[in-house]
């Protein structure tokens, strides 16, 4: 059972979120809170906390770091309605992925038990925002042959930008997971990365200088 803890200052959205992960039975909500300093005094155990980005007081980014530093050192999934230039904050402070509200309730759901098993994860249009932010000067028109160097690499970069879990590419690759996550890490060590979520804007990004 992976434990979800959520934090938005709108009731709407907070009730609203709590009710789309309790309609999976390998989640469940363990905690609502309406302020960060409520989700920051909350010292139960957590698997994954799904963080609103706009909200008044503590920066989204700074939440995130001290939520990660907690005993148990759960993931972080930031959320929000509309596209934020604080998500690259978010991401150095060990933000696990980007979603936006709107999302499909599946996608929340798969997004969830992604972050939970270690890896990162966010929906194609937060990517497209991250495109804006000064990622975007990663890209180069070789930069993409440096990190995708065989038809392998190519077939792993295709399953991490449609978002699948860990499990089900190591699957579709016939592969094991430790293998699968050690050939992900050569991938993101060639990329200049530590995240999932920056991964897949280096891919985007570099993909789109070798087109033009």
């Amino acid at each position: 059972m992976i434990r979800v803890a959520i934090c938005d200052d709108q009731v709407l959205a907070l009730e609203g979120l709590a009710s789309i992960v309790a309609l999976d039975p390998e989640l469940k909500v363990v905690f609502l809170a309406g302020t960060r300093e409520e989700a920051l005094a909350f010292r139960d155990p957590v698997d994954v906390w799904l963080l609103d980005v706009a909200m008044p007081g503590l920066s989204a980014a700074e939440t995130c770091r001290r939520l990660r530093e907690g005993a148990h050192g759960p993931r972080v999934l930031m959320i929000t309605a509309f596209p934020d230039s604080r998500i690259t904050d978010s991401m150095k402070a060990g933000a696990s992925g980007y979603l936006y509200k709107d999302a499909p309730a599946a996608h929340l759901r798969h997004a969830l038990k992604t972050a939970a098993e270690g890896l990162s994860v966010s929906s194609p249009e937060a990517i497209a925002a991250l495109l804006d932010e000064p990622l975007m000067g990663w890209a180069s028109p070789d930069a993409y042959e440096g990190i995708v160097i065989d038809d392998k690499d190519e077939r792993i970069v295709q399953l991490v930008l449609e978002g699948h879990a860990v499990e089900a590419m190591a699957a579709q690759l016939g592969m094991s997971e430790s293998g699968f996550k050690k050939r992900l890490g050569r991938l993101m060590r060639r990329a200049g990365v530590t995240t999932r979520p920056l991964l897949m804007a280096r891919l985007y990004a570099a993909r789109a200088a070798r087109v033009d």
